[in-house]
């Protein structure tokens, strides 16, 4: 593989406020050749407006609130590129990004994507912690556990022939759409990380759709009927349902205790016991700690 054309596609929806940085991010890689396609899902703010004032750089396209997965795909679509790239409009790239995993895509052409670590950074950009990715051969059963350190299909490069093969992301979903579409990946060709973190994560708490813990419910049990039911998946992680939605149960319990949502959170915490009592519990000491609920399962051996 020589320098393949990477297509970069950037879902918005009412991102006015960070779609500017996020774009800044991408036309600022080390990396080229590249593309830049925005996708306006809908927005009623100035999200277009901003995109356009990139002129012939950015690509626009508008949907009409299809819903990110959908918005996605349909970026991909419009995209002339050999490999795909995805970043969410209120994040950012540190400028190596592509550089680092494209030369790792064009060494390895076996690869089905190349993911990498993540800053956290709060509504301002500040940095407020770090995410480690998970390594290749334990990247799959993490990553369909909801354990960390796990890969994320939103900060990969993805080759087109791959995403094409398995079909984008699924429409249906919105919160598991990146963990579902990087699980389907890995069950049929090898993944990588590169350790360093190249994706900033913002979290600032206005509409995420991670923090929405009844759809995060939702898309999670679709995911895994979709994930444990697929003849892709490697036998003995067939036998690791119970501990996926134990896990899963635990995140969402913090997810509602984070709104102040007592008793939806302690029927999680019930189902999680029920599931997966050794976890539950553990997860459970980690309510009485400082620090917050988030992620609960990320820490539960």
């Amino acid at each position: 593989m020589s320098t393949p054309l990477v297509s970069v596609v950037v879902p918005a929806f009412n991102a006015g406020r960070f779609l500017r940085l996020a774009l800044q991010s991408v036309l600022s890689q080390t990396y080229s050749p590249l593309e830049c396609i925005v996708v306006d899902d809908g927005s009623t703010d100035g999200t277009g407006e901003v995109a356009r004032g990139f002129g012939d750089r950015v690509l626009l396209l508008r949907t009409e609130r299809v819903g990110v997965s959908s918005a996605r795909n349909a970026g991909a679509r419009a995209g002339t590129g050999a490999v795909l790239a995805f970043l969410d409009a209120d994040d950012m790239w540190l400028p190596r990004k592509l550089e680092l995993q494209m030369a790792i895509v064009r060494e390895h052409t076996d690869l089905g994507c190349v993911y990498c670590g993540l800053h956290l950074i709060d509504g301002e950009g500040a940095f407020i912690g770090k995410m480690r990715p998970a390594p290749g051969d334990v990247a799959l059963r993490n990553t369909l556990l909801l354990e960390r350190p796990y890969m994320s299909i939103v900060t990969a490069v993805v080759p087109r022939h791959v995403f094409e093969a398995v079909g984008g992301f699924d429409e249906r979903l919105s919160t598991a759409a990146d963990h579902e579409l990087a699980c389907r990946i890995a069950m049929r060709w090898p993944v990588r990380g590169v350790d360093e973190p190249l994706y900033m994560w913002r979290q600032h708490g206005t509409g995420q759709m991670h923090r929405d813990p009844k759809r995060t419910e939702r898309d999670a049990l679709i995911s895994f009927e979709t994930l444990f039911s697929d003849p892709a998946l490697p036998g003995p992680m067939r036998e690791l349902r119970r501990r996926a939605l134990a896990n899963l149960y635990i995140s969402v319990a913090g997810g509602h205790i984070g709104r102040g949502e007592q008793l939806p959170a302690l029927r999680c915490i019930a189902k999680s016991l029920v599931l997966a009592p050794g976890r539950a519990l553990a997860a459970a000491d980690r309510l009485t700690r400082p620090g917050g609920p988030e992620g609960l399962h990320d820490d539960v051996s």
